[in-house]
């Protein structure tokens, strides 16, 4: 924001109906909603299972952008995609250990 102002680009925000509704869904879904869904899901998987959105969140968003909006998919994106999957199995792929020292079978 320190930039824009310096900038002077405050005289080219502009509200539309579009802009508006954007922001109103990323507040409720974006925030509201996935938050809501964040916390559901540490309180009934392990924390390692959770953690991995992130890691998945980008990768459905390239294919959502290479669907929806004709955004270029190369194979430099298949291969990276591969990585992010590899290491999400191997991440499921290593046991639980609870809090007490036992370990148990992750949540699928």
């Amino acid at each position: 924001m320190a930039i824009g102002t310096v900038t002077g680009e405050w005289s080219r925000l502009a509200f539309t109906s579009r802009t508006i509704t954007a922001m109103m869904y990323l507040v409720l879904v974006g925030s509201i909603v996935g938050y809501s869904c964040y916390v559901y899901a540490l309180k009934y998987l392990p924390v390692s299972t959770v953690s991995l959105y992130a890691y998945v969140n980008p990768v459905i968003a390239v294919v959502l952008g290479t669907l929806l909006l004709s955004e270029p998919f190369s194979l430099r994106i298949v291969f990276a995609s591969a990585l992010v999957f590899a290491g999400i199995a191997i991440v499921r792929a290593t046991p639980y250990v609870a809090p007490s020292g036992k370990t148990e079978k992750k949540a699928a």
